[in-house]
């Protein structure tokens, strides 16, 4: 949320080896200041974030929360890693329009190439609408599928309200390496921070 544009977007509050992170979408956040990052959590709970990998082209970015949201439990991060399938059931929860938190299911109607995004992208068959952007999309497993980034009216040359399709970006495309290194430059106590400190240390060494 930025309180300069009152604008708001959606997001998932994820656990992934130790680290608590946010994923979304990267227009939710891009324009702005990085002091106007916070991630909401229940009863108005507003935790600052910082953005720690942006994917401009897919859209997508990935938020650190400056502490625990003690209002939200982080589900695991679990990526699915290959191509959905055609008409596989996908589920969202997000904040479209001014509604509170609302859960949407849908099924994969296909992909298709944006040459003027440069992106491939799935377009799912559910209801979306402004505030939607950077929910994530999982499938009946609890794995991450995608990220929304925008609904089928975006995509239109002309004026219509056509809110039941969707547009998403591959999660699979997040460089979780990425994430992982810059994450631990606030918490460099974690785990898998002292081990990716150890791995730069020995690879120092060997080039050495």
């Amino acid at each position: 949320t930025d309180p300069a544009r009152r604008g708001h977007g959606s997001g998932s509050y994820f656990m992934y080896r130790g680290l608590k992170l946010v994923i979304t979408a990267y227009h939710v956040v891009d324009q702005m200041n990085p002091q106007d990052i916070v991630v909401v959590g229940r009863d108005d709970e507003a935790v600052r974030a910082r953005l720690i990998y942006k994917d401009e082209q897919n859209d997508m970015a990935v938020l650190q929360p400056m502490r625990a949201l003690s209002s939200r439990v982080p589900m695991p991060l679990n990526i699915l890693q290959d191509e959905p399938d055609v008409n596989s059931v996908l589920i969202y929860t997000g904040f479209p329009s001014g509604h509170d938190l609302l859960t949407f299911q849908g099924n994969l109607a296909g992909f298709e190439d944006i040459t003027d995004l440069n992106r491939r992208a799935m377009i799912v068959h559910t209801y979306g609408w402004f505030g939607s952007s950077g929910s994530c999309l999982f499938n009946p497993r609890g794995k991450l599928v995608g990220v929304l980034w925008g609904v089928d009216v975006e995509r239109f040359v002309m004026p219509q309200a056509q809110e039941d399709l969707i547009y998403a970006s591959f999660a699979s495309l997040i460089d979780m390496d990425a994430v992982v290194a810059e994450a631990c430059t606030e918490k460099r106590g974690r785990p898998i921070c002292q081990m990716l400190e150890r791995k730069d240390i020995q690879r120092r060494f060997s080039e050495d």
